[in-house]
């Protein structure tokens, strides 16, 4: 296989422009963090939980703001609870709802793709859960067009 079809039309343009961003991460990738041997190098956000710098992450975000260790890891899939307790809470004061609604009522998700992926899980039965349906959008009626 040659080299020129590894990559799509679309990464290919999408790489071959300006590529400020992707040395300035390549130049911080080479000045890394370390508490003794680089103590003023570039500490990695970009990943979901980095242990390996969990006090030195701590003490930087609580010098602006108080931060405790909890908030460095996974939480609830579903939001945590007094996120969802305000939410509830704000549906019951500001809205005329019919039944109150509950904290386990909620669920938080990440944007409106991850929503639409919830709700299309809930109401739609696929055929097939294998990649290709999925692509080709292949699902199941309840009735013949």
């Amino acid at each position: 296989m040659s080299g020129e079809h590894l990559l799509s039309k679309l990464a290919i343009k999408n790489t071959s422009g300006d590529l400020e961003a992707f040395l300035a991460i390549k130049s911080a990738m080479k000045d890394q963090y370390d508490e003794l041997t680089n103590p003023s190098g570039v500490l990695n956000l970009g990943v979901a939980v980095n242990k390996l710098q969990e006090e030195v992450i701590l003490k930087k975000l609580n010098s602006v703001n108080q931060v405790v260790k909890e908030d460095l890891e996974y939480f609830d899939p579903t939001g945590t609870l007094p996120f969802r307790e305000a939410i509830a809470d704000i549906f019951n004061r500001h809205f005329n709802v019919h039944k109150q609604v509950e904290s386990d009522q909620i669920m938080v998700v990440n944007g409106v793709t991850s929503g639409i992926d919830v709700v299309t899980s809930v109401l739609c039965e696929f055929e097939s859960t294998s990649r290709s349906s999925w692509c080709s959008g292949s699902t199941r009626r309840d009735s013949a067009p």
